[in-house]
Parts: C-alpha cells; sequence; structure tokens
C-alpha cells in the first residue's frame, strides 16, 4: 500500500527504532470532543485518522499501538477496529499500550537509540497549544532510551518527493 512504501521509505532514512504517535482528541465542549484533525506526518505511514494510536516501526518490522476505546465510546464516537486499521496501514501486528510498553522495553536494551517527531522548532512562536501527545510519546522514549532522535527532516524530505499515487491524487483534484 501507499502507507507502507512510506514507513518503508522512512525506515530506510533513518536506521533504527522509530516511535509515532497520532494526536489526542482534544475537548470542544462540556463532555464533546473538538474535531479532530490527525497529526499529518502520523498519516502519511499509517494512513490512520483516529486519534491516540502509536506506531513502532524495526528492522522490517511494524506494530500499531491502538487505544484502549471503552464500549460506551464505541457507541456514542465509534473507533476503527484492529482489522481496519491494518488493512489501511499494512502493520504487521495491532498491539495495546501494555505490550507497546514491553516491546520498547525490550528493544531499548538492545538499542541505545530511538527517533520520533522531536518538538518543533518553532512552537514558541504559536499563539496556540500544541497537541500533547507528542511531548508524552517524547517523554516516554527519553525514560526508555539513551537518545532520542528527531525524524523531523527524513519525513519533509520524503513528502517533498511525491509517489505516483500522490501525482494521481493531486490531478484529480485538479480537475475535480
Amino acid at each position: 500500500t501507499f502507507f507502507t512504501g512510506n514507513c518503508e521509505r522512512l525506515s530506510e532514512q533513518c536506521q533504527g527504532i522509530i516511535v509515532l504517535t497520532a494526536y489526542n482528541a482534544l475537548q470542544s465542549s462540556g463532555d464533546m470532543a473538538a474535531l479532530f484533525r490527525q497529526e499529518a506526518n502520523f498519516w502519511y505511514v499509517t494512513g490512520i485518522g483516529d486519534p491516540d494510536w502509536q506506531l513502532i516501526m524495526h528492522d522490517g518490522k511494524s506494530w500499531l499501538v491502538a487505544p484502549d476505546i471503552s464500549e460506551a465510546h464505541k457507541v456514542f464516537d465509534g473507533g476503527m477496529s484492529h482489522e481496519t486499521a491494518q488493512i489501511i496501514s499494512g502493520v504487521d501486528e495491532i498491539i495495546n499500550y501494555s505490550e507497546a510498553s514491553a516491546l520498547l522495553t525490550h528493544l531499548a536494551r538492545k538499542y541505545q537509540i530511538v527517533y520520533t517527531l522531536e518538538q518543533d522548532p518553532y512552537q514558541k512562536y504559536y499563539n496556540f497549544t500544541c497537541n500533547p501527545a507528542p511531548g508524552k510519546l517524547r517523554r516516554q522514549l527519553h525514560r526508555h532510551f539513551n537518545e532520542v532522535r528527531d525524524c523531523r527532516q527524513e519525513l519533509a524530505t520524503l513528502r517533498a518527493r511525491k509517489q505516483p499515487e500522490e501525482i494521481a491524487c493531486i490531478t484529480r483534484a485538479v480537475q475535480l
């Protein structure tokens, strides 16, 4: 799939462990979530448009970390099934957050470096609060690994070079 190819290209650029996160859903008012918009880089490598998912990639293997969604949440807000997420993203396996924590602990015993999206260097100039999910993930990774490296530049380079599927979609959009 398109997303599998993006994962492969990112893995070629960042040799080692890569961990990315979707954005969290944020409150709009009362007990209602604001209209959700996914973190663009996470969507680029997974195709997942729902909140609270994570991606772990290492040595040609990929795991999507599924959020814990209560039955009440599924009834009112829905939620992507594991099967659908796996089909869209092309990952090898879907795991939960506790399995992901154990996997990262295991990987950190063997490897010193992990790649993720570090804090946006221009964040101090924004007049809004950034989504907390990437910061929470970075803190978690800093507890596990000796070095956390930013893969923002590698992702920007990949996203700048359009794949044939992207060019076809852009062409179609212009035609419409």
